[in-house]
């Protein structure tokens, strides 16, 4: 993925937090709308996103005019407030593999090896899901293995 991250010294289209491209590979998100990241409460941070596809040949000039024109059409003048821009054409959106049955390899287990009772949750660790999913099942697992080292519940797989 190519992206664009933007941070204005405030915002030109307030009712607009995002936007997600229905015919093509774009995606726009203000986490700044609701994760305070500036001290005086004006400064915006807007994610730009382009999923590439790994079959074509690369056109980062192409993919950043791509990015820029979303915004023109989301935020108008935006460009008269930037206050610092960067540009990344070449990122790995998910870089993992599913195999043959079902399972993706080389994540990390909740366990950490020779550690008692330190335990990973996550958006890549176990087994099951993906990202929020991944993150949840992980977070499950941590908490039914507690309980049941503890002894006080019986466990049921739900």
């Amino acid at each position: 993925m190519a992206t664009l991250d933007i941070a204005l010294t405030n915002l030109p289209n307030p009712e607009v937090y995002g936007a997600y491209g229905m015919d093509t590979p774009l995606y726009l998100s203000l986490h700044s709308a609701f994760a305070k990241l500036s001290t005086d409460e004006n400064g915006v941070l807007f994610h730009a996103m382009k999923y590439l596809d790994s079959s074509t040949k690369p056109n980062p000039l192409q993919d950043k005019q791509d990015l820029e024109r979303l915004l023109d059409e989301v935020q108008p003048g935006w460009r008269k407030m930037v206050v610092r821009q960067r540009f990344l054409p070449s990122m790995i959106a998910s870089n993992t593999v599913i195999n043959n049955n079902g399972m993706m390899e080389d994540r990390p287990s909740i366990e950490i090896p020779g550690v008692y009772n330190l335990y990973i949750i996550g958006d890549w660790v176990g087994p099951d899901g993906m990202l929020a999913d991944a993150s949840f099942a992980s977070a499950k697992a941590v908490a039914l293995k507690i309980l049941n080292e503890k002894g006080k519940i019986e466990l049921y797989n739900v």
